[in-house]
């Protein structure tokens, strides 16, 4: 039995350290020592074809243990000495107020853009591009004229296709009224010429987004039919020839449609009423 001793002390020897601690190492060989002697005492007359077998397995079992702790630290040293040691990602939700700013829209940059699409539309008023003209307005509230800066509850309004064809159509429509209470007929055509007059904007004198104009000759009602709108104002000063009486101003209104895009829903016009 000395010698199966002394083999199985060997074979501890001769097994690599790398990482264990020699208080560690002892303890382990102290253990397959105290259960080599625990065998040997209650098992005297076993034959030595089953010590041997013992011995094996005892001497399989410590080796194993050995390799798996030593793996374990071979790992974690060179993850620690390569710097690869892999964090799992956080996903981090963003905060309430990182999502508000996500989801609002920068009024200046709104102001602009509707400015510039405001620009665009007298343009194509200028040139009659009637088609293009309707890809600009409202597909549920179509477009409204008022002939001066006040809207009224008989005010015409055209869908998004008449608007196309509008001025094909040799209707005369009663637009609004005028001084003496005297009705403004014109075809569409006509209308466009003696009151949109769009070749005055080309160059205005001011152009105003959501004017805030004082009560006065220039204040409108617009407002008050489309609270949430967005009005931008352009506005000819007129001519001393005239005391700036002949002034003029056309005021492009506009909404948000359920794709929160500004389409067009209304054409003022503003001018002096004696």
């Amino acid at each position: 039995m000395y010698n199966n001793h002394k083999t199985v002390e060997d074979k501890m020897k001769k097994l690599p350290s790398y990482r264990l601690s020699a208080s560690k190492k002892d303890q382990m060989h102290q253990n397959v020592m105290n259960a080599l002697k625990d065998e040997e005492h209650s098992q005297p007359i076993r034959r030595k074809f089953d010590m041997r077998k013992i011995i094996v397995a005892i001497s399989t079992a410590a080796a194993l243990t050995l390799c798996s702790i030593i793996g374990v630290n071979i790992i974690s040293t060179n993850d620690q000495s390569t710097g690869n040691v892999e964090q799992p990602e956080s996903i981090q939700n963003p905060s309430p107020t990182e999502q508000l700013e996500e989801t609002e829209k920068d009024p200046r940059e709104e102001q602009i853009m509707i400015e510039q699409k405001a620009k665009e539309i007298v343009q194509v008023l200028h040139k009659r591009q009637m088609d293009t003209l309707a890809s600009y307005v409202h597909k549920e509230k179509g477009l409204l004229f008022a002939p001066e800066a006040y809207i009224e509850s008989y005010s015409l309004i055209f869908t998004k296709e008449q608007m196309a064809t509008l001025l094909d159509d040799k209707t005369e429509y009663v637009w609004g009224l005028q001084e003496a209470n005297t009705e403004i007929k014109l075809t569409p055509e006509a209308y466009f010429e003696k009151r949109i007059q769009a070749e005055r904007f080309l160059n205005p004198d001011e152009v105003n987004v959501n004017p805030n104009v004082p009560e006065g000759e220039r204040s409108t009602n617009i407002k008050n039919y489309f609270p949430e709108a967005m009005v931008v104002e352009f506005h000819y000063a007129g001519t001393e020839q005239f005391d700036r009486m002949d002034w003029r101003s056309l005021h492009l209104v506009f909404e948000e449609n359920e794709l929160g895009d500004w389409d067009l829903v209304a054409i003022v016009n503003g001018l002096w009423v004696p």
